[in-house]
């Protein structure tokens, strides 16, 4: 199967399909969100979402380096 993008397949975009995301937790989203549909200023992109993951991730990771910068100046 693969992927529509403006109204044309796109082989290539097949492996984001499910990328990042467990089977289970997929499911339990599904069934969360099932008949949902969002408008306005509320709905978001997939685009949207994906950037504030990273950007989530990113001060996560920014977070954990300054702890453990913290951490090795204190043992010294």
């Amino acid at each position: 199967m693969h992927q529509m993008i403006g109204g044309r397949v796109v082989p290539e975009a097949q492996k984001f399909r499910n990328s990042d995301i467990n089977l289970e937790f997929e499911g339990k989203l599904d069934q969360m969100f099932m008949g949902i549909v969002t408008t306005s200023d509320k709905a978001w992109t997939l685009f949207q979402v994906h950037s504030l993951v990273n950007f989530l991730k990113m001060l996560t990771l920014t977070c954990l380096k300054r702890i453990r910068n913290k951490m090795k100046k204190s043992l010294k």
